[in-house]
C-alpha cells in the first residue's frame, strides 16, 4: 500500500560525525526518485529572534537555538505531498538571510541535525532514523576542518569551541539520542566508509518505493 507523501530519513549525530556526507551520498544515489535534503542548520534562529549576546560564547548547540516548529511545519507539508522554502542561516555572519530554498515534493525526504531524533513529533513522522556515530577525535578533527574551509573560522577558535561548547553539549543533549535511532552507523574515519553505508541504505529504500509502485 502507497505511502502519503515521501519516505522520511532522519539522520542525527555529533557534530562532524559524517551525517551530511551520508545524507549527500543518500540523496545521490537516490538522485532518480528526486530525493531532497533538508539541513536541520538552516533552522538556526535569526539574530533578532535569539536574546543578545557575544557571538563569541554563545552556545549554537543547544536545541532551542534552532527553529523546530517551522521545521516540523515543513516535514508535515512535505508528508502531505506539498512543497516548502527551507530558509537560509549564513554561518559567517550567524544570521538567517531573506534567501529560501523551494523544496518540492519528491520521493524520499532526508532531514539531517544533531538534534532531530530529540522530538517525538519528527521521529514519528520518520519512516527510518538513523544515527551516526564517529569518537570525539574524529569528529573534532572533522568539525576543525570544515569550519576553517567553509565558516570563515580559525583552527585555533574552532577547537576551543569544540572543547569547550560542542563535545560538552554533544554528551548532554547529542550521544542520548543514538538509543532512539532505528539504526545506528559508526563512522570509523576510513574513507568510503560512509559512503558505502549509504549505497546500503538507498537500496533498501528503493527496494521499499518499488513494493509501494514508486
Amino acid at each position: 500500500m502507497r505511502r502519503d507523501g515521501p519516505i522520511i530519513v532522519a539522520i542525527a549525530g555529533g557534530s562532524a560525525s559524517g551525517k551530511t556526507t551520508l545524507a549527500r551520498s543518500l540523496r545521490a544515489a537516490l538522485e532518480r526518485h528526486g530525493a531532497a535534503i533538508v539541513t536541520e542548520d538552516s533552522y538556526y534562529l535569526p539574530a533578532a529572534a535569539r536574546p543578545a549576546a557575544d557571538l563569541a560564547t554563545y552556545n549554537f548547540d543547544r536545541p532551542e537555538t534552532k527553529e523546530f516548529a517551522l521545521l516540523l511545519d515543513h516535514l508535515r507539508a512535505a508528508r502531505a505531498g506539498e512543497g516548502f522554502d527551507c530558509p537560509h542561516y549564513d554561518f559567517a555572519v550567524h544570521d538567517r538571510t531573506d534567501e529560501t530554498m523551494r523544496i518540492e515534493p519528491g520521493a524520499v525526504l532526508i532531514v539531517e541535525g544533531i538534534h532531530n531524533l530529540g522530538h517525538d513529533e519528527i521521529r514519528a513522522l520518520a519512516d527510518l532514523t538513523v544515527f551516526v556515530e564517529a569518537s570525539a577525535d574524529i569528529r573534532r578533527a572533522r568539525r576543525i576542518a570544515r569550519d576553517v574551509a567553509e565558516r570563515g573560522r580559525t583552527a585555533h577558535e574552532t577547537a576551543h569551541q569544540f572543547d569547550t561548547v560542542v563535545e560538552p553539549m554533544h554528551r548532554q543533549h547529542v550521544e542520548p539520542l543514538r538509543g532512539r535511532a532505528a539504526r545506528v552507523i559508526v563512522n570509523h574515519g576510513a574513507i568510503g566508509e560512509i559512503e558505502a553505508e549509504a549505497l546500503t541504505l538507498a537500496a533498501e529504500i528503493a527496494a521499499l518505493l518499488a513494493g509501494e509502485g514508486g
